[in-house]
């Protein structure tokens, strides 16, 4: 059973999709870059364990967002998930102006949306400072 992570842009509506299987031996990710957008770059550490013949495993996922403009770096997830926690989602804010979210998930398309509401509101105080 894969875990989907869905890694999204608020601000321009880019998504990175990467599958990481449950149950596979134990290993680390490699911590390469990933490019979303024009706005973030990610970076994924994965350590799994297999437990006794699959019972057991578990996955270690750290998931950290790089944003281009202000240079900001932040982890935006740091969970153990096993057969009991497969699911997580949590937001990222940089510089006031640009939101990210993540969504970690069994089900394939479960999208996150807890940033969308927060980058509504950064783009209608920003478009309200404009016309002052």
């Amino acid at each position: 059973m894969p875990l989907y992570i869905i890694f999204q842009c608020c601000k321009c509506h880019s998504t990175y999709y990467l599958d990481l299987w449950t149950i596979s031996p134990n290993h680390k990710y490699s911590l390469e870059p990933k490019y979303v957008c024009c706005h973030f770059d990610m970076e994924i550490d994965h350590e799994s364990n297999l437990g006794f013949f699959g019972l057991g495993w578990s996955n270690h996922i750290i998931i950290t967002a790089y944003n281009k403009y202000s240079k900001e770096k932040k982890i935006i997830i740091d969970q153990t998930f096993n057969k009991n926690h497969t699911e997580y989602e949590k937001y990222g804010v940089f510089s006031n102006k640009y939101v990210c979210h993540v969504r970690i998930s069994q089900y394939k398309h479960n999208h996150p949306i807890s940033g969308f509401n927060i980058q509504e509101k950064i783009n209608y105080m920003e478009m309200m400072r404009q016309r002052l």
